[in-house]
């Protein structure tokens, strides 16, 4: 069996982590993209030992870049979410996260250049059709990753990546409020469902009754076992998907706090 190098940059976007590829080094095939994937994360175990996951959603998620066609937008980035102990990628979701790396790795490959102090990259996101126009500083003509800018999730500072989204709205079911409802109740549970650059959930419940503790403060050490919460999320989560004019949960990847 013959064997061929695939470079990747391994970065960190926002709160997640993952390989950024030239789309240029894979196969065209979806199903091809999808066996090396698996085997460059590890998919199958659940600490992904043989393979650079790391075991968790946030650290299974892949970015695909090239030159765009499209005339509004310099690159194309394509997404894929990876699952930790299933041999399941999948390439219907996007991520925001990965997505504020796609600047800097898209000038790293040299499918963009940079420009001194700020660097604007129009983005089209190949998943849901959205652009999205991110700026990075360059001083110099070089990426700058150190900075004063700190997010929740994360320990330390960075450099500032702003994102400007654009045609976001409905970007998979084609409404923003997909139920047609302003909020909905599921297992006793009140919620929004809104399509915005992807399907989320907003809980209207105080954490408290969820079985967090600490109200009003985000800490992930507390959610990293909370298989009981996760299971809740869970009856939330499908009965929303399989309302009419949504989505389908079947081969998806349904994120969970593990």
């Amino acid at each position: 069996m013959s064997q061929r190098e695939i470079p990747f940059l391994f970065m960190r976007g926002g709160t997640s982590r993952g390989p950024y590829f030239n789309a240029a080094d894979l196969p065209s095939d979806r199903d091809a993209i999808a066996e090396i994937l698996l085997k460059a994360v590890g998919a199958g175990h659940p600490l992904n030992i043989d393979g650079i996951g790391g075991g968790n959603a946030v650290t299974n998620k892949v970015a695909m870049l090239s030159k765009s066609a499209d005339d509004d937008a310099d690159i194309d980035y394509f997404f894929a979410q990876v699952s930790v102990t299933d041999q399941l990628v999948d390439f219907r979701p996007t991520c925001g996260n990965i997505l504020s790396g796609v600047g800097p790795a898209a000038i790293e490959m040299g499918l963009i250049p940079a420009v001194d102090p700020v660097t604007e990259v129009r983005i089209r996101l190949v998943n849901t059709g959205a652009l999205v126009v991110a700026k990075i500083q360059t001083p110099g003509g070089i990426v700058r990753y150190d900075g004063d800018t700190a997010i929740d999730g994360l320990p330390g500072t960075a450099a500032r990546i702003d994102l400007q989204f654009m045609g976001v709205v409905g970007a998979v079911t084609g409404k923003m409020l997909p139920t047609g409802n302003l909020r909905d109740q599921f297992e006793g549970v009140e919620v929004t469902c809104m399509d915005v650059a992807k399907p989320i959930e907003i809980l209207w419940q105080k954490w408290k009754l969820l079985g967090l503790l600490q109200v009003g403060r985000w800490a992930w050490e507390m959610c990293a076992n909370l298989s009981r919460l996760n299971s809740r999320c869970l009856r939330w989560q499908r009965p929303a998907a399989r309302l009419p004019r949504v989505i389908s949960c079947r081969g998806r990847h349904i994120r969970q706090w593990r």
